[in-house]
C-alpha cells in the first residue's frame, strides 16, 4: 500500500478520534471551535509532505506523526494554523507584541522553548490541585466562564467569591515560578 493511501484511510477511519485530540490541543488555546480545520490543515500537510513522512508512515507512526504536527502547530508561534486561523487579523498587521521582532531563528527557538516551558510549569501546577480548584481552573481558565460574572451566574455565587476564587487560582499558578 502506498504512503497516499495508508494517510486516506487512517484520516477516513479516525476522523472523529483525531477531532477529539486536535480539540484537546486547542485548549491551549482556548479555541475548540477551530478542532476540524485543524485536522483538515494537518492531512493537507500530511499529503503535501508524503516525501518527508514516508519513513515514518512505512513504520507505523502516522499517528503520532499527526499528534505531533497538531500539537506544534498550537504551541508554536509562527505556524502557518496561527497566522491563517487564530490571529488571522493579527498577523495581517502586526507580529504578536511579544513574539521576537526578528529573523534570527536562535531568538525564535528561544521565545518557544520558554513559552512552552511556561506552559509546563502551569500544567504540572493544575495537575496539583485539589478537586475543588481542578473545577475553577476548567470552568475559568479553559472554559467559557473566564470572569468573575459570568463564572457567579454559572455557579450561582456571589460574584465577590468568584473574583476572589478566580484571582486566588491565579496566584496558585505563578507560585514558585521564577520569570
Amino acid at each position: 500500500m502506498d504512503t497516499k493511501t495508508t494517510i486516506d484511510e487512517y484520516y477516513s477511519k479516525n476522523w472523529d478520534k483525531v477531532v477529539k485530540i486536535a480539540g484537546r490541543q486547542l485548549l491551549k488555546i482556548r479555541r475548540q471551535d477551530l478542532s476540524e480545520t485543524l485536522v483538515t490543515e494537518s492531512y493537507m500537510y500530511m499529503t503535501k509532505n508524503i516525501d518527508k513522512i514516508e519513513p515514518l508512515v512505512s513504520s507505523g507512526k502516522l499517528e503520532s506523526v499527526v499528534v505531533n504536527w497538531m500539537n506544534k502547530q498550537i504551541l508554536w508561534g509562527t505556524t502557518a494554523f496561527k497566522k491563517e486561523w487564530v490571529f488571522p487579523d493579527v498577523w495581517d498587521e502586526q507580529i504578536l507584541d511579544d513574539f521576537p521582532d526578528s529573523t534570527d531563528i536562535s531568538e525564535i527557538i528561544e521565545y518557544e522553548k520558554e513559552h512552552t516551558d511556561r506552559w509546563n510549569f502551569i500544567q504540572k501546577r493544575v495537575e496539583s490541585f485539589d478537586p475543588i480548584d481542578k473545577k475553577i481552573w476548567d470552568l475559568a481558565f479553559v472554559g467559557p466562564y473566564n470572569n468573575s460574572g459570568k463564572l457567579s451566574r454559572y455557579l450561582n455565587l456571589n460574584r465577590t467569591t468568584c473574583y476572589y476564587m478566580i484571582r486566588g487560582l491565579r496566584e496558585k499558578l505563578i507560585e514558585g515560578y521564577d520569570n
